[in-house]
């Protein structure tokens, strides 16, 4: 049986999603030094599912948890399902459409959100509908740390500026190329604080005091306006920003575990897309727990994968 659904005046076909929330039975107390706030961007129904899943794992009532859905009808479901729980908050600000602006400024909207709502949370995390915990929530709880992509950016053949390749109109088009990655460059000129572009993966977690500096950001986001696929290097670049002011660096950790070798995920997803997990990946994603990783993406919707997570992981 088909289902059909009027929406705020606009037809869609079964394209909903099913999953309903059901938040696990936790009684304990967590300290604030291991409270989360937990952000997602979500855009088609199969993520929507994912990320109750997800909440499904992970929800505590002292967590905070904040979900940009990129449509109208997905936002509505997402408020059905969580509009028992204050703390959860379901947001539409930005249109999320890949390559632009959106999905950088949609996520520096719902750090804010978070910061705005609860003050107690220590670290924020960046997930999506298609990621999974790897490990029991109160294992994430008391490990999670700074974790941000941490690839300085290269510039050749434009000047001798290293950042020059920011200012040049061929990367302020919808679809400019890359540019390389380039580690042993430290010093920029003519950015925000003479500092590098940073690149890389836009999965984070962030202390409380790197998500105010996200959330407080001009300069950056007026120096890349118009970059392409800005939420690879946007947040990573105030980020790092804000670390060299303080004499600090990222420790080279990555929290979120994504498979782009083919040979190891056993097929073929295509130039430029991750691995998607299913059950025959279950003996890799275990290794990738032993070793510490908290979430992995991308896990195929419709599969027994997440449970099976559950049932032989954690």
């Amino acid at each position: 049986m088909v289902c059909s659904y009027l929406v705020y005046g606009v037809f869609f076909g079964s394209s909903l999603p099913s999953r309903l929330f059901v938040p696990p039975t936790r009684d304990d107390v967590i300290a604030d030094a291991n409270r989360i706030a937990y952000i997602a961007l979500v855009h088609s129904q199969e993520s929507v599912d994912g990320i109750i899943d997800a909440l499904n794992a992970i929800y505590h009532i002292q967590h905070t948890f904040v979900i940009h859905a990129s449509r109208i009808e997905l936002l509505n479901y997402l408020n059905e399902q969580f509009y028992q729980s204050i703390n959860v908050h379901i947001i539409n600000t930005h249109s999320t459409k890949w390559g632009g602006d959106g999905l950088a400024l949609a996520t520096i909207e719902m750090i804010r959100t978070a910061l705005s709502f609860d003050s107690q949370w220590s670290r924020i995390i960046l997930i999506d509908g298609s990621a999974y915990p790897l490990q029991k929530p109160q294992f994430i709880e008391k490990h999670a740390k700074v974790s941000i992509g941490s690839s300085p950016i290269c510039i050749k053949g434009i000047k001798d500026d290293s950042c020059a390749r920011f200012n040049h109109v061929a990367f302020k088009q919808p679809f400019g190329k890359r540019p390389p990655n380039c580690p042993t460059k430290t010093s920029c000129t003519n950015t925000p604080n003479n500092r590098p572009v940073f690149y890389g993966m836009q999965w984070f977690i962030l202390s409380r005091d790197l998500a105010q500096a996200v959330a407080d950001d001009i300069k950056w986001r007026l120096y890349l306006q118009g970059m392409h696929i800005p939420d690879e290097s946007l947040i990573l670049s105030i980020v790092h920003d804000a670390l060299a002011s303080r004499n600090q660096v990222v420790p080279d950790y990555a929290f979120i575990y994504v498979e782009w070798d083919e040979k190891r995920c056993g097929k073929s997803m295509g130039p430029g897309h991750p691995c998607e997990f299913n059950e025959s990946n279950l003996q890799l994603l275990g290794r990738m727990a032993t070793e510490g990783r908290l979430f992995a993406r991308k896990l195929i919707p419709g599969t027994k994968i997440r449970q099976r997570i559950q049932s032989e992981i954690w």
